[in-house]
Formats: C-alpha cells, structure tokens, sequence
C-alpha cells in the first residue's frame, strides 16, 4: 500500500520486463544460429534433460503420494 495502484503496475511492468527482453532476445538468437549442427545437437541434448528432470519430478511427486502402495 505504499503506492497503490500506480506503484502495483510499475511493479508488474518491472517484473515482467527483463524475462520478456531475454526470451526476446534468446529468440533472435536462435532464429539466427538454429541450423548449425553443434547448436541443434546442444538443443536435442537439452531436450532429453528437460524431459528427464520432469519425468523424476513426477516419479518424486507420485512416490510422495504414494499411489501406488
């Protein structure tokens, strides 16, 4: 309440703006280097750990609620 509204959307704006100029500019990047074979190779790799991260996130969250037992 130091702000009120104004100070609400200033911050929102503030939050908000640094990961919408990285996204932007990591998709400026990509588009300019997506066909070199290193950069494809490096982006499949980081594919498979992504959906290795979620699947042990699940296996955590599953042996959490113990569904299975």
């Amino acid at each position: 309440k130091v702000a009120g509204v104004p100070g609400a959307v200033v911050a929102n704006f503030a939050n908000l703006l640094p990961p919408v100029l990285f996204i932007m500019l990591a998709s400026l990047i990509y588009s300019k280097y997506k066909d070199i074979p290193f950069i494809k190779a490096g982006l499949e790799m980081i594919r498979y750990a992504v959906f290795a991260m979620i699947i042990a996130v699940a296996m955590q969250l599953v042996d959490k609620t113990q569904v299975f037992q």
